[in-house]
């Protein structure tokens, strides 16, 4: 058997602690980091930024308090459930990222819609230009070129009046 003092048996204590932890952070790490969150998908709209105003074409859909309202108000009655939804979808959009030849073939054209997000905190708006040529949809965003899947819910991220 083995003889430590008392102060040995501590440093061993430590130690093996130490290692313990070591090795579960190591192992959340490798057990929770899919193949599928290092592909090239990911969110458009930042998901730790709280959304103030978003400036779509022709009117804003700003926060108020835990709801929200449109400037001007439209002609027609649009439920604060629809806005609700219609900003979940926006934070909810992920892309693919796109390569540098496909971004080239985009520059050169004109954005079909442009929405203006306004973050908490933020002096500048988070700008998101939207081109489309019917079978594909391609974001310019801050973060980079993306190309969207047309399985998600397009015709729900824009009002128009």
């Amino acid at each position: 058997m083995l003889r430590l003092s008392r102060k040995g048996w501590n440093n061993v204590l430590i130690f093996s602690t130490l290692f313990m932890i070591f090795l579960f952070n190591g192992m959340h790490h490798k057990l929770f980091t899919s193949s599928e969150s290092q592909s090239s998908h990911q969110a458009i709209i930042p998901q730790t930024e709280l959304i103030l105003t978003l400036d779509m074409p022709n009117l804003s859909i700003e926060r108020i308090g835990r709801g929200w309202r449109i400037v001007p108000e439209p002609k027609t009655n649009i439920s604060e459930q629809r806005l609700h939804s219609l900003l979940q979808n926006w934070k909810n959009l992920t892309g693919e990222r796109l390569a540098s030849d496909d971004i080239a073939k985009w520059q050169s054209e004109t954005p079909n819609k442009v929405a203006v997000f306004w973050f908490a905190g933020a002096t500048q708006g988070y700008v998101i230009k939207w081109f489309n040529n019917g079978s594909e949809a391609v974001l310019n965003s801050p973060a980079g070129w993306f190309s969207v899947s047309q399985n998600q819910p397009l015709n729900e991220l824009w009002l128009t009046q």
